[in-house]
């Protein structure tokens, strides 16, 4: 409700007021079975990270806009990243990969042991980078410290996504959606067009 007139300056608040409808909708949802074979999501990174990324605010659904028109066919969610490396977080989704672990940084252990809880970590980008700070991706993060998962809050670079073993979005409605397919745009300078139609695309396809 605004006022729109009157008052003035003598203290009188009869002023005249416009009102707004408002109107929601509710309804029953379930979300995807996680790991269940077609019910992943698909991800293609287009456009630089936000702004004001510690905060949901209305006009971020104007202001990825433009981001839509270069959503290729069948892409669920959408990655933001700076550089065209470093990926930070999806447009309404958190991002993680669980990632084999550099043997320079895993502290003199092999890496060839899968069965060895510090052969891989789960990697998502720290708030600091600009990313939201999702509910249930500080949930994420707890549970893996509690059951002894490393995690390094590190954003993802996809220069390095051959060593990406699996890939998940989080946010409250999804709760925790494994990822099927990533593309990435080639080169990176390619998302200056207008359409998605304009742009080579590389894609990694998780198992």
């Amino acid at each position: 409700m605004k006022n729109v007139g009157g008052g003035g300056g003598g203290g009188d608040d009869n002023g005249v007021f416009q009102v707004l409808d408002l109107h929601v909708h509710i309804g029953s949802y379930i979300p995807p079975v996680f790991g269940i074979e077609e019910s992943g999501a698909h991800l293609a990174l287009v456009g630089r990270g936000r702004d004001f990324a510690y905060a949901k605010y209305s006009d971020w659904v104007r202001l990825r806009k433009p981001l839509e028109k270069l959503r290729p066919p069948s892409v669920t969610e959408l990655l933001l990243s700076n550089d065209g490396n470093r990926i930070l977080e999806g447009c309404i989704t958190n991002f993680f990969v669980i990632c084999q672990r550099d043997k320079s940084e895993a502290e003199g252990k092999y890496l060839d042991d899968y069965n060895n809880v510090n052969s891989v970590e789960v990697q998502t980008a720290p708030i600091s980078d600009g990313v939201l700070p999702g509910v249930i991706r500080q949930l994420v993060i707890e549970v893996c410290h509690s059951k002894g998962i490393p995690v390094c809050e590190v954003a993802p670079s996809w220069e390095k996504h051959r060593l990406w073993e699996e890939a998940f979005v989080t946010n409250s409605l999804r709760v925790l959606q494994h990822v099927e397919t990533i593309k990435v745009p080639q080169p990176w300078e390619s998302l200056d067009s207008k359409s998605f139609e304009g742009i080579s695309w590389i894609e990694k396809k998780f198992q």
